[in-house]
């Protein structure tokens, strides 16, 4: 038959619909503070859509025990970490007292820690809170299990083994820790990163089990998926903007079999949303980065030319990546492992670890102190791309997709 495809059996819809109903909360605190009763509506709706993906115990008891441990960690602990509290939810703390989307950035509003970065996790942290008619330093931060789990539906999905799925939730423990509970973004950051990338080399399995007049129509859902999960990833933080910018230029390059059309939406939309929601009440206010700072092209230079500064960066960036990115390149030497298959993971950590090395040449901080505090964090994506690029490269979607080659 030539019927066209149905949503409901499209694998991603569900986390698609977690997205976009993390976007729309977004949408409802700018046009007025959500009452306890729509706050209720869009956390069940949430609980209900994760429900609906994990009703099948059989196929998902992994993810359920991941969503025990995380409601445990969330719910059972307080938030001790310097910028979970002086940041993330310290925002999202002013939005619910406040009753304003922006509250941390308007004048005489809150002061404190990078009032720039975006605020998709502190709106839903303050609409949990309105459900439950109260702040403290505990469940708000139990948001975050919702912004967890669309990237983990999407890797499972793909994964659909037992054996790989425990190897990459070992593997994510490893590499985000404690970040995956604690209230910091970064975790988030790298999981819908490499949401973003497997969804890319999925379409091209997907796309030898569908008919020619349903290739379209799938493509467009793999479209309105990748919108959706570029949109959560510029409202997690700004290296999120970063992020995209880089996977929508890469994406344009590597094409796929995407139309213009499609390609066009997955660049346009989400950068919309983000320039609307927020990067145009930064500029209101004139709330810029810390790191664009006068002198930036000056402090490259100096550094770039100093060898000693060079050599410290490229340590710290090889005490985090050896083992990932030696395996990573080992792994494209087994057989039936074609490079070609992988041109955007490669691409990606290739060009993502570039500008980091730069951004670091240009902190206006103490670069030592700088490294420090922060490379372990924002090599998180470039860790999770190498590990889950190795990860799919073992998949039976995978190794079925090279053998009908």
């Amino acid at each position: 038959m030539s019927a066209p495809v149905k949503l409901t059996k499209f694998p991603f819809i569900i986390p698609s619909l977690i997205n976009i109903v993390i976007l729309g909360n977004l949408i409802i605190w700018l046009l007025g503070p959500p009452s306890t009763l729509l706050a209720s509506c869009v956390i069940l709706t949430l609980i209900f859509l994760i429900i609906s993906k994990l009703i099948d115990i059989k196929k998902s008891y992994l993810l359920i025990f991941f969503l025990a441990y995380a409601l445990l960690l969330t719910l059972g602990l307080g938030t001790t970490e310097w910028d979970a509290r002086t940041i993330w939810l310290a925002h999202a703390k002013v939005i619910y007292l406040d009753r304003d989307l922006y509250a941390q950035i308007i004048e005489g509003g809150y002061i404190g820690g990078h009032v720039d970065y975006p605020i998709g996790f502190p709106a839903l942290a303050a609409t949990l809170a309105s459900m439950v008619g109260t702040w403290n330093e505990v469940f708000p931060k139990a948001a975050l299990i919702f912004f967890l789990m669309p990237p983990l539906f999407v890797t499972f999905q793909v994964l659909r083994s037992k054996t790989l799925e425990i190897i990459f939730l070992v593997g994510l423990a490893i590499i985000c820790r404690s970040y995956l509970f604690n209230g910091y973004m970064d975790a988030l950051v790298a999981l819908y990163t490499w949401a973003i990338v497997l969804l890319v080399m999925q379409i091209e399995t997907f796309k030898i089990d569908i008919p020619e007049n349903k290739l379209s129509t799938r493509n467009y859902l793999f479209s309105i998926t990748m919108v959706s999960f570029f949109s959560v990833l510029l409202m997690l933080k700004n290296e999120g903007l970063a992020i995209s910018l880089l996977l929508m230029i890469l994406l344009l390059f590597c094409r796929l079999s995407f139309s213009r059309l499609q390609l066009f939406a997955i660049a346009i939309l989400p950068l919309s949303f983000y320039l609307l929601i927020w990067k145009m009440a930064l500029l209101k206010y004139g709330i810029t980065n810390d790191l664009m700072s006068n002198g930036i092209a000056q402090r490259i230079i100096q550094r770039i030319v100093n060898f000693e500064d060079i050599k410290l960066i490229t340590t710290y960036f090889f005490r985090y990546c050896d083992l990932f990115s030696l395996a990573f390149i080992l792994n494209f030497f087994r057989k039936g492992v074609c490079v070609r298959h992988f041109r955007l993971p490669i691409y990606f950590v290739i060009t993502y670890s570039s500008l980091l090395f730069f951004i670091y040449l240009s902190t206006p901080s103490d670069l030592n102190w700088h490294l420090f505090t922060s490379v372990k964090r924002a090599l998180l994506p470039v860790l999770l791309v190498m590990f889950g690029s190795i990860v799919f490269s073992l998949s039976p979607a995978y190794k079925s997709y090279v053998e009908r080659r």
